[in-house]
C-alpha cells in the first residue's frame, strides 16, 4: 500500500497526518518548525520525531511514503524551501517532496482544492490565489516592519498607538489602556516601552491584543476605528487578489485567528465583499491547513492539480 504525508509546519507548532489515498491514519504534532525562527537541530529532530511517529503507526519506512508535503511557515524564498528539502533528505526520506508556504496547503484545505484564494490574518497576514494557469500567485506576507497590514500583530500594535497617544493628548481618551491592563500588568505608561522593545519579545505577544481592540469595537472609538482600518487594509488585499483573478468567479476562504474565531472581523469583511464582488464566493474554510498537505501529496501525480514548481 501507499502513503502520503502532510506537515503544516508552524511558528508555534506542527501538525502531521498519514494518509492511505482514501482516509487520514493518524495525525501527530510537535514543535514549531519556522525555519527563520526554530534552530536547525531542533527542526531536524521535530521533523523526524514526527515522520517517525506517523510511519510507525503506518506500519511503514519511508520508502513506503509516496510523497510528503510541508506547508511551512516562513517559507518564502527558494533558499527557504532548499533549506528545508535539506532537512527531509538527512532524515533519510528520498521520496517525492513538496514544500510550500503554508499559506498554499491552507488555500487547499480550505477551497478543497488547489483553487481560489485564501486571506489569512493571524499575527501576521497574506492573501494567496491560484489562477486559470494552475499560478500561485501572493498578495502581502510582508512582515510586521513592513507589512502584515489587518493582522492580529497590526490591529494590537495599533491599540498601543491609541494608548500613548491619548496619554500624549493627542488623540481621544480611549478605554484600551484600561482592558489592555485586563489582559497584561502593566503599571505605568512607562511599562509599554519595556514591554515593546524588550529583544526577546515575540510578535505574538502584541497580536494577543487584537483580541481586546476587536472586543471593545461597540464600547470604544479608538478601537472602532483600528477595527474599521484592518478591515479596510484587507479588503485592499482582496481588490488585489480579483485583479490577478482577472474579475472571474473564484472561491476566497479565510485563515487566521482574526478572520476564524472573530465573527465581527469575517461579517463585516463579508459584507464589504458581497456589496462590491457579487462573483466572490467568500465562506469558512472546509477544513485545516494539514488536511491541504495530506490532499497535494495525494494529488501529487493528478495532472494539473499541483504546480509542477513545487514538487522536488
Amino acid at each position: 500500500m501507499t502513503y502520503y504525508i502532510g506537515i503544516d509546519g508552524g511558528g508555534t507548532k506542527t501538525t502531521g497526518a498519514i494518509s492511505d489515498g482514501n482516509q487520514v491514519l493518524a495525525e501527530r504534532t510537535v514543535g514549531p518548525t519556522n525555519c527563520h525562527v526554530a534552530e536547525r537541530a531542533l527542526i531536524t529532530g521535530r521533523i523526524e520525531s514526527l515522520l517517525n511517529d506517523l510511519t510507525e503507526f503506518a506500519g511503514v519506512d519511508f520508502k513506503g511514503i509516496a510523497c510528503i508535503c510541508f506547508g511551512g511557515a516562513g517559507i518564502d524564498t527558494s533558499q527557504d524551501k532548499l533549506y528545508m528539502e535539506t532537512v527531509f533528505r538527512e532524515i533519510g526520506f528520498a521520496g517525492k517532496l513538496i514544500v510550500c508556504n503554508d499559506a498554499l496547503t491552507a488555500l487547499v484545505g480550505a477551497n478543497s482544492g488547489y483553487e481560489g484564494a485564501i486571506l489569512i490574518s493571524g499575527t501576521g497576514s497574506i492573501a494567496l490565489a491560484v489562477s486559470a494557469d494552475r499560478t500561485w500567485h501572493r498578495v502581502g506576507g510582508w512582515g510586521h516592519l513592513i507589512g502584515d497590514e489587518g493582522s492580529g500583530y497590526r490591529i494590537g500594535r495599533d491599540g498601543f498607538v491609541a494608548i500613548v497617544k491619548s496619554f500624549d493628548k493627542r488623540g481621544p481618551e480611549t478605554k484600551l489602556w484600561e482592558l489592555y491592563r485586563e489582559r497584561h500588568p502593566f503599571e505605568t505608561p512607562e511599562d509599554i516601552i519595556e514591554y515593546i522593545y524588550m529583544e526577546s519579545r515575540e510578535k505574538e505577544a502584541v497580536a494577543k491584543f487584537a483580541e481586546v481592540v476587536i472586543g471593545a469595537y461597540e464600547i470604544d472609538a479608538a478601537a472602532r476605528d483600528i477595527v474599521q482600518r484592518a478591515v479596510d487594509e484587507l479588503f485592499e488585499m482582496i481588490v488585489a487578489i480579483n485583479e490577478i483573478m482577472k474579475w472571474e468567479p473564484f472561491k476566497l476562504s479565510v485563515a487566521g485567528s482574526v478572520l476564524t474565531k472573530s465573527s465581527l472581523m469575517y461579517e463585516l469583511l463579508r459584507s464589504r465583499i458581497e456589496s462590491q464582488f457579487k462573483h466572490i464566493a467568500f465562506h469558512r474554510p472546509v477544513d485545516l491547513p494539514v488536511m491541504g498537505a495530506v490532499l497535494l501529496a495525494v494529488n501529487e501525480k493528478k495532472d494539473g492539480f499541483v504546480a509542477e514548481a513545487l514538487v522536488l
